[in-house]
């Protein structure tokens, strides 16, 4: 039976290593800072105290799954919405021309939400002082959808002209941030409709414009879906998003040097053979690094676009932290000195 004094002591080591996370978290990250910056405050504390006991517990954050969509662009604000730094300095009459181009606003609201979820996960692990890796995001990629109502009895809309975009008619409201696979699947084409509801209403497209004429009496209620992809986020557009981010005083600091962008290994057949492309833009610079068996190799660099190193719809990737001084993986045992790093990482399919 132990002894009131061993027990004593055990509260006493508990209380002391409890106080040490806490004293080296606000150190580190500081309690204040990591509530605005939206950090997970549990993890935060148990990364602070794995951290002192030399990393040997590990992380103790959760990995998030989640989905990143194209922005809704049927509305200025509701397609701000999910990307608030791109509309911070704008004037409001400079918001219609921010949407005349489409393509490029998705790309940077896409980014810019990238560069959120690794600024939390740069917090999560004590801006890049934990001593252990760690995945913070499972995020899958996907096409966002616009929605315009269609009650009036005749009528006209102007849609954005995003490139591969799809456009649905849907009976009834359409929320595009929250709907049910069958909602989805109930989806049909302008032609399907015409045919299908020939009685009540007729809508013809012509580009970028999409009008409609009830027939008869008929009030039923439809909405127009138009489902735009995210197609190629290439690293440019996660760099201006990362330098918009450090622009921020009231945002956290990951310096470019410690932004990296990876597929996953390329492997080639042959004795000790494994290529991993590490990084095509490491710290955003001109050139990135190819490491063959732990060699590096410039030449590869020419095989790779910046297009094999970008999210589009219907990938996978991961984001996730690195500490320093790792070993760059499926290189030859070769102990290659990194900084600690958020590593942005092509995982599969969705």
């Amino acid at each position: 039976m132990p002894s009131r004094k061993g027990i004593s002591g055990a509260v006493i080591m508990m209380i002391i290593a409890i106080v040490g996370g806490i004293i080296a978290l606000v150190i580190l990250v500081g309690f204040k800072q990591a509530i605005l910056l939206n950090s997970d405050f549990t993890c935060l504390i148990g990364n602070s105290l794995s951290n002192i006991g030399g990393g040997v517990g590990g992380s103790y954050c959760k990995t998030e799954v989640s989905t990143i969509r194209a922005p809704d662009l049927s509305d200025t604000q509701l397609a701000l919405r999910d990307c608030p730094a791109l509309k911070e300095g704008i004037e409001e009459f400079e918001y219609a021309q921010l949407l005349s181009t489409p393509n490029e606003f998705i790309k940077k609201c896409v980014a810019e939400q990238i560069i959120q979820e690794s600024e939390n996960c740069w917090n999560n692990y004590l801006g890049g002082e934990a001593k252990f890796d760690g995945v913070c995001d499972d995020i899958c990629f996907a096409k966002g959808f616009s929605s315009y109502l269609v009650e009036d009895k005749d009528g006209t809309i102007t849609i954005p002209s995003v490139e591969d975009r799809e456009i649905f008619v849907h009976v009834g409201k359409f929320n595009p941030r929250k709907f049910t696979l069958r909602e989805l699947d109930s989806l049909i084409t302008i032609d399907e409709a015409n045919t299908r509801f020939a009685s009540k209403i007729k809508f013809q497209q012509s580009e970028n414009t999409i009008s409609w004429s009830r027939q008869g009496r008929s009030r039923t209620v439809f909405a127009i879906v138009v489902a735009s992809p995210i197609d190629d986020v290439t690293p440019d557009y996660i760099k201006e998003a990362l330098t918009q981010l450090n622009n921020n005083p009231e945002k956290s600091s990951i310096k470019t040097s410690e932004f990296r962008i990876e597929e996953e290994p390329l492997r080639h057949s042959g004795f000790f053979s494994a290529e991993t492309i590490h990084n095509i833009k490491q710290g955003f610079g001109a050139a990135g690094v190819c490491i063959i068996d732990g060699i590096e190799d410039q030449d590869c660099l020419g095989r790779h676009a910046d297009d094999d190193f970008a999210p589009n719809s219907g990938e996978r990737w991961i984001v996730e932290y690195r500490e320093s001084n790792g070993i760059i993986p499926f290189t030859k045992s070769l102990d290659i000195e990194v900084p600690s790093s958020i590593n942005l990482r092509r995982k599969g399919v969705c």
